[in-house]
């Protein structure tokens, strides 16, 4: 399934570092497999309840449990604006070029304020929506062509955000098909 946003005379489009509202983010059975971002945006949605946005507390990690493996969560660090690594899930870990447990991406090359990553979570931040979007690969897999994420704004007051959950998907570079 591939994550898109519904417009009436395009089918799909490709993914940008842009916030997309929750209420326009749909799924096709066209390719990929985005399977854990379809079971996060459902669950976060379900856990907002009345409240503008959910509490990491509102989320039941039973439920979670098969996409936690592919979770990173940030904290939002303010004035200025960062975010620091809390939680790297195992397949997001053994993908990463390194541990970045404990670190804030503008300690990492490529990673701060200027980059389009950090650019999209600042806009996760101020629009209180989840953020879908497709970044190039860099890491030890020479086989991925991509990451396919969602970016989920958690608040423990249900207001103002101060973590995201970011659910990741690795998307292998596909071979190509014979011509004859």
């Amino acid at each position: 399934m591939i994550l898109q946003r519904f417009l009436p005379h395009r089918k799909k489009i490709e993914l940008r570092p842009t916030a997309i509202p929750a209420s326009e983010l749909s799924y096709s059975d066209a390719s990929g497999n985005m399977g854990s971002h379809k079971s996060a945006l459902t669950h976060w949605q379900n856990a907002r309840k009345e409240h503008l946005l959910p509490s990491r507390s509102d989320f039941d990690l039973a439920v979670l449990a098969p996409i936690l493996p592919n979770i990173v969560l940030l904290d939002v660090i303010e004035n200025p604006l960062d975010f620091r690594y809390r939680v790297i899930g195992n397949v997001a870990m053994q993908n990463f070029t390194k541990n970045y447990t404990g670190i804030s991406m503008s300690e990492i090359p490529g990673k701060g304020p200027d980059s389009a990553v950090f650019s999209s979570l600042k806009t996760v931040v101020q629009s209180k929506e989840p953020c879908a979007q497709n970044i190039p690969y860099v890491g030890p897999n020479h086989d991925f062509k991509k990451i396919s994420s969602l970016a989920l704004p958690l608040a423990k007051d249900h207001v103002n955000v101060d973590k995201i959950m970011i659910i990741v998907e690795f998307l292998r570079i596909q071979p190509c098909d014979k011509l004859t």
